[in-house]
């Protein structure tokens, strides 16, 4: 048990609602503006993410030439080829059985999610993912993929955004979940909207004990689904994001948030 409430009064019901969202703590930001040997700090000092395959760092020098390309949020973003690029901390960072929230803003090389599967952000067991936020190539849609146990082949509770189509845009688009284990429901966020098809009911939370991965998803003991594009603003929480907060992480700012 965490969390405990006691009020001298009663509670309407948006304040009921309210409770299960409201503690959020960050457990890491990565604004990926800057790199030294191959890792890319976490904003308070906590853990790497440690670059592999030809991924790297776009961070130009905007004094020396101020109509080069700009990055999609701050000073750099995260290039990947979308065959063996990634990037990932040397173990967890969301507590997946618990409610936790995750952002990232991404951009692809073109308007749909091409030929095969793209994961962007996840985190990894040791025979399946804990999550997957991915482009789904069949549907060419923005999806949530969150396998029910740490086997081969386990069964999936899917989340599908049928509001918003990927797009390759200037910015990007931002892609957030949410787990509320109070609720035991999911949410699927893009660019800070919760579309018709954006919640499911999720019970089955287990905890990923290996990396978090950017760019890349394990399944079924190995790694695939390798992501063609830029990845900036990575951000994972304990506790479950509120509209409010989704809002904000979505924003073009960048900085910690919460």
């Amino acid at each position: 048990m965490a969390d405990v409430a006691v009020f001298d009064r009663v509670l309407v019901s948006r304040e009921a609602r309210d409770l299960s969202a409201r503690p959020t703590t960050s457990f890491g930001y990565w604004p990926l503006d800057e790199a030294t040997d191959g890792n890319s700090p976490e904003y308070g000092g906590g853990a790497d993410l440690r670059l592999h395959g030809d991924s790297h760092l776009y961070a130009p020098d905007m004094d020396e030439d101020p109509f080069v390309e700009t990055p999609l949020v701050g000073d750099g973003h995260l290039v990947l080829d979308g065959v063996d690029d990634w990037a990932q901390t040397d173990g967890p960072v969301a507590v997946t059985d618990r409610s936790f929230t995750v952002g990232v803003r991404v951009r692809l090389p073109g308007p749909n999610c091409g030929d095969t599967d793209q994961a962007v952000l996840s985190q990894a067991g040791t025979t399946a993912s804990g999550f997957v936020i991915r482009c789904h190539a069949a549907s060419n849609r923005w999806e949530l993929v969150l396998p029910q146990q740490n086997t081969t082949d386990p069964t999936t509770t899917v989340v599908s955004d049928n509001l918003t189509y990927p797009e390759w845009d200037y910015f990007g688009q931002h892609l957030a979940v949410v787990y509320d284990s109070a609720r035991q429901e999911v949410r699927l966020y893009v660019d800070g909207y919760l579309s018709a098809t954006g919640t499911a009911a999720y019970t089955a939370g287990w905890r990923a004990n290996s990396g978090l991965q950017v760019g890349r998803a394990l399944h079924d003991g190995s790694f695939g689904q390798y992501l063609t594009g830029v990845v900036d603003e990575v951000r994972v929480y304990a506790g479950a994001a509120d509209e409010t907060m989704i809002a904000e992480m979505s924003g073009t700012a960048g900085g910690p948030i919460g």
